[in-house]
């Protein structure tokens, strides 16, 4: 089949651990005890990777969204200042 070609299946069961990017993290072939310690472990570490990883990406785009937003001026239709303008619309009014 076309579609499990990319997946290199030429045993059953075959079995994929697919990080959050559906990308194949470890592969099994064959008969595995899932609650066995080795596979326990290397799931365990497989998400600790995953969670740090994502953690790292969460902070970065915080940490670029607030320093965009310190370079980038905040526009409104505001005057810059609006007590000088209020000065000038009232001492022109007197």
């Amino acid at each position: 089949d076309e579609e499990i070609e990319p997946w290199n299946v030429f045993a059953t069961p075959s079995n994929f651990l697919i990080d959050t990017e559906g990308k194949i993290q470890y592969t099994l072939y064959g008969e595995f005890e899932w609650d066995s310690e080795t596979a326990v472990k290397t799931i365990t570490e497989l998400a600790n990777k995953a969670k740090k990883a994502q953690k790292e990406n969460t902070d970065t785009t915080a940490k670029d969204s607030a320093e965009k937003e310190k370079k980038e001026p905040v526009k409104t239709n505001e005057p810059a200042d609006k007590d000088k303008k209020e000065a000038k619309t009232t001492k022109t009014s007197s």
